[in-house]
């Protein structure tokens, strides 16, 4: 699977709850523009705040779909208010708070996938 690129990295898994990080927040942002330099500064940005740990570009009512953990609500606070919305194109922040996480990684379903 590495030769096939298959396999991008490796990693350790930490507990967010006892890393001190027990607010996972999914915020969905909408920009005023949409073009390639816009969503590269958006892109470029988010991917230098450590709190956002998955970007998604989406379709429907958001632009970008964030997926961050922080402490707690003060830290999140300062998260949105500090760091997300003073990126210059976006325009809305929606964010929904994840009470319980059920499961978060994979395995992904590679069934389809074959080796040649």
């Amino acid at each position: 699977m590495e030769a096939d690129g298959l396999i991008t990295g490796y990693h350790a898994e930490l507990d967010r709850n006892r890393a001190g990080l027990g607010l996972t927040v999914f915020i969905a942002l909408q920009v005023e523009q949409h073009s390639r330099d816009t969503s590269r500064q958006i892109e470029t940005a988010l991917t230098q705040i450590p709190a956002v740990i998955a970007c998604y570009v989406v379709s429907g009512e958001a632009d970008f779909l964030v997926e961050a953990v922080v402490a707690n609500l003060i830290a999140y606070e300062r998260l949105l208010l500090d760091q997300i919305l003073a990126i210059g194109p976006i325009t809305d922040a929606r964010s929904t708070f994840a009470i319980r996480t059920v499961t978060s990684r994979g395995p992904l379903p590679l069934n389809h996938w074959t080796t040649h």
